[in-house]
């Protein structure tokens, strides 16, 4: 199974071989992959009545902007900060668990990510833990993990870097009020239906995927 930050959570290592950080890191990328769909599936009504909970289980940019329009900076910092530093984090015990070989995994899975992971590591390599300031995502965590990128550096720098990305984020939640609050106007008046097609939506396309990753 694969969340929506690109990080697949079924990498086919025997298990004595697999460092418990390893499985600490899938078992976490699991969890939130999980709660990612139910959030995903419950958007209309999450976002009209519990913009917060919508943080806590679906992260995703588009969705921040549209919560940034309706919750303070310091809410939205408080939550959406450790929400996504737990799955950068995740990632990156993925990659100093696995190591090397979880890139290699992900790239035969999935040959489309071969050569933005073989990016990510060169200018990983080149700039280091500063990079993740610049470009906060679970890509760039695992290849951190999978380098030996020390935990404090790469902490530090998400966690400076995913409080920047959220300031953005909120900053143009609230340059999008007015186009938010029509928004969600039509979605209460029609909750019931707009969360309906939501949820089937998204199972629509969990088994799709499920699909062709049995394929």
């Amino acid at each position: 199974m694969q969340d929506r930050s690109g990080v697949d959570n079924e990498i086919d290592v025997e298990p004595e071989s697999v460092p418990s950080r390893g499985r600490l890191g899938l078992g976490i990328i699991a969890l939130l992959a999980t709660g990612n769909g139910i959030g995903w599936a419950l958007t209309p009504y999450l976002l009209v009545n519990h913009p917060l909970l919508l943080v806590v289980l679906a992260p995703e940019l588009a969705l921040l902007v549209l919560i940034g329009a309706q919750v303070g900076l310091a809410p939205m910092l408080l939550v959406g900060v450790p929400r996504r530093l737990l799955g950068l984090g995740a990632a990156y015990l993925v990659g100093r668990g696995y190591g090397a070989p979880a890139l290699v995994q992900i790239s035969a899975k999935t040959p489309r990510a071969k050569p933005l992971l073989k990016g990510i590591e060169r200018a990983l390599r080149r700039v280091g833990a500063p990079l993740l300031f610049f470009f906060p995502s679970s890509a760039l965590t695992l290849v951190a993990g999978t380098l030996g990128l020390g935990a404090r550096p790469t902490f530090v720098s998400s966690t400076l870097g995913s409080t920047v990305l959220l300031l953005l984020l909120h900053h143009a939640g609230e340059a999008v009020t007015e186009w938010v609050d029509a928004l969600k106007g039509l979605l209460a008046t029609h909750i019931v239906g707009a969360t309906a097609v939501s949820v089937v939506v998204a199972l629509l396309y969990a088994w799709g995927h499920r699909r062709r990753g049995s394929h």
